[in-house]
């Protein structure tokens, strides 16, 4: 035992730590996640191998292969022991560097220590004289520290887990928990691409505490991987397009049905998922199974180029896509418990501002794209990055992979769910319920959006027991009463107030004139750090208010009365650019350019919170938006027209509406290298130059006030 002699557990002998087994964990309530919370641990995460963990491929009658243990560093240990945290019968793990277990305890009614040895027993006498908080903060070696619960469940579950076949008879891993005592109930399907829980083992520990609204009420859960996922059969294809014999709707109904043969359900289905597995409850509310009876596809996955994750208006999502495609895009190795970090991650103590500047397109992703023998067996080049830099326009290829254009006549009742600060997939979600009203205007449909991060709902007991508990309980169960609402919008801002009457309003953009250089891009938040800060979506602009290539302006304002700001926010801009022949090599020719715009909501104290920001590449203007791209001519007034996602806003009385412009939002968005190519993707260090941005009179942002 590493620790001074002080911390060790007292009584005739020592305990000989050895590693734990996943059973022994999982037993104890552990979810996988263990977290860091010395701050001794290098970097973000590490993954760790556990004693008697099963690798490989898995067989017919084998065991399957054990998912490893994920350390998940936080700052410090402050704060985790306060009053009321630590429980009696909870489970606190000690861990080292290697992920060895050194001390392990249980929590006494005095909330002291019972010291425990590896197989679980009771080291004779050894109950620490220190209260468990004192003890732990102590010990002075640890790695990380787990404090483990076993979670509180109205019924008792079980897990199995099976191959459910599909029609063209591939298998999809399914881990299905049954609640035992609770007569027939309804089935709540999540389907996923991502790791649902602990492979070849595992019981109550693996449902998360977010499904609790269904567990209280002893609903059947079940998680599925998608094809080619985890331990799943099949080939993977990212955003699979509907249709072709098998996709994702029929492997929906094929799990549905095996689900009704083969549980104790009442014969109603209800299906959730958020982002990426929102994409694939979107697809399963096509799949006309009279069983299911809801879904929700929540911050759903839906268009990688209009607005999700990859791309905002064709301009490609540079800090989220480099991290997440450099993992998500390398080939999957199914049937794996494992999920692979990226191919080439930023550095962990990198920021990424400077990380990225002065980084060609090309170079950027030259690591994914190809010519790396360093990757091992699954080297680059990674497919979702290549068929990115292939379709560089709003082609067939994306068109296809959007759900939207098939939700006709759907069955079941949808409660679609988003959030105005879900810096990934808030697109998805307005759209989708836009997408499901027009061409579906029977299916009995809803919308929740508020004040949530990406799928920041789910932590919110509000939402889970008062709005998703009573929906499904209503279409599964038929208790209670059908919502009585068809839109909950929650604004963002403060205060309630009663919305009178609504008028479309047009809001003048700044005019004027300024250097859009590459080479020192607007970066996206004052300090960017090593990570993608979700903050970026509601953060303090005055930082860019000050730089000279940002436009600022107020639109209106100081308010006489408090307004309220819904729906989509179009920006209409007229503009030119000009190259700067002093500052680059004076060859001329073709431009291009990015336009920012962002709407401010400037507060009497000078803070100036961001609403709603969004960036549209100039090449993709034009009636066939996205579909050709067309360069800017040097002096040449210009029109371009997009819209962002929906906004739901509270401007408080004396505060202003303000506009800002810019032409980069780095590295949030990649930088657009300003000379005209046909495929910005694989711009080189030459084609990256400054241009002069003007903003002309006559540029105007539309919102609908309702006031």
């Amino acid at each position: 035992m590493p620790a001074p002699d002080p911390f060790r557990p007292q009584g005739s002998g020592d305990c000989a730590m050895t590693p734990f087994s996943i059973e022994w964990l999982r037993d104890a309530g552990a979810r996988g996640d263990i977290a860091d919370v010395t701050g001794r641990l290098d970097g973000e995460k590490l993954e760790l191998d556990f004693h008697g963990r099963r690798t490989g491929r898995r067989e017919e009658g084998e065991p399957f292969a054990e998912s490893k243990l994920r350390l998940l560093k936080t700052s410090s240990l402050r704060g985790l022991f306060a009053a009321g945290q630590i429980l009696p019968e909870d489970l606190v793990l000690v861990y080292g560097k290697d992920g060895r277990v050194l001390h392990a305890g249980t929590v006494t009614p005095g909330l002291h220590l019972q010291h425990l040895d590896h197989t679980g027993g009771i080291c004779a006498g050894a109950v620490s004289s220190r209260s468990a908080a004192a003890y732990l903060t102590r010990w002075r070696s640890a790695a990380g520290i787990k404090v483990l619960r076993k979670p509180w469940l109205a019924f008792h579950y079980t897990k199995k887990e099976c191959f459910v076949p599909m029609r063209d008879g591939v298998r999809l891993y399914t881990a299905v928990y049954e609640p035992a005592g609770a007569g027939p109930k309804p089935i709540i399907l999540m389907r996923s691409p991502y790791p649902t829980g602990t492979y070849g083992y595992g019981g109550v520990g693996d449902l998360s505490e977010k499904l609790s609204g269904f567990t209280r009420r002893g609903y059947i859960i079940v998680e599925q991987n998608v094809r080619g996922t985890c331990m799943s059969e099949g080939e993977f294809e990212d955003l699979r397009p509907p249709g072709g014999g098998c996709d994702e709707a029929t492997d929906a109904y094929d799990t549905i049905e095996w689900l009704l043969q083969n549980t104790r359900s009442n014969g109603r289905v209800g299906i959730y998922g958020v982002s990426y597995p929102g994409f694939y409850a979107t697809l399963a509310a096509t799949c006309a199974h009279p069983a299911l009876r809801a879904v929700s596809p929540q911050a759903p996955v839906t268009d990688w180029w209009m607005g999700d994750d990859a791309h905002h208006n064709g301009a490609f999502m540079l800090s989220d896509m480099y991290g997440f495609g450099g993992a998500f895009f390398r080939p999957k190795g199914n049937p794996s418990p494992d999920w692979k970090d990226s191919l080439h991650p930023v550095p962990e103590d990198a920021d990424l501002y400077d990380f990225f500047r002065g980084k060609a397109m090309a170079d950027i992703l030259q690591p994914f794209l190809g010519g790396d023998d360093s990757a091992g067996d699954d080297k680059a080049p990674l497919k979702g990055f290549s068929d990115i830099v292939e379709h560089p326009g709003y082609d067939s290829f994306w068109k296809e992979r959007n759900p939207l254009g098939h939700l006709h006549k759907v069955k079941p009742a949808v409660m679609v769910v988003g959030g105005w600060y879900d810096a990934e997939d808030a697109w998805g979600a307005v759209n989708t319920y836009r997408a499901l009203k027009k061409q579906s205007p029977g299916t009995e449909s809803f919308f929740v959006c508020g004040p949530w991060t990406h799928g920041g709902w789910r932590k919110d007991p509000d939402f889970l027991e008062r709005i998703e508990a009573p929906f499904f309980e209503y279409f599964l169960e038929g208790k209670g009463e059908r919502p009585n609402w068809r839109e909950l919008l929650i604004p963002t801002g403060t205060g309630q107030g009663e919305n009178l009457s609504s008028r479309t309003t047009s809001f003048a953009i700044p005019s004027g004139s300024y250097i859009s250089d590459p080479s020192n891009p607007v970066p996206f938040m004052e300090t960017v750090g090593t990570w993608r800060n979700k903050a970026y979506m509601w953060a303090d602009q005055r930082f860019a208010s000050a730089r000279e290539d940002v436009l600022s302006g107020i639109a209106a304002g100081p308010l006489d009365r408090a307004v309220t700001a819904t729906g989509p926010v179009e920006a209409r801009l007229r503009f030119s650019v000009e190259e700067i022949p002093e500052k680059t090599d004076g060859k001329g020719g073709l431009l291009d350019a990015d336009l920012v715009v962002k709407l401010i909501d400037l507060a009497p104290d000078g803070s100036q919170t961001l609403v709603r920001g969004d960036i549209c590449p100039a090449r993709w203007r034009g009636e066939s938006f996205g579909s050709r791209a067309e360069a800017l001519s040097p002096g040449t007034p210009t029109e371009l027209r997009f819209s962002m996602t929906d906004i739901c806003h509270r401007f408080e009385k004396g505060h202003s509406l303000m506009v800002q412009v810019q032409s980069s939002w780095f590295p949030l968005a990649a930088m657009n290298p300003q000379r005209f190519l046909d495929n910005p993707y694989k711009a080189e260090a030459e084609d990256y130059i400054p241009i002069k941005v003007t903003i002309l009179p006559g540029s105007e942002l539309i919102l609908l006030i309702q006031s």
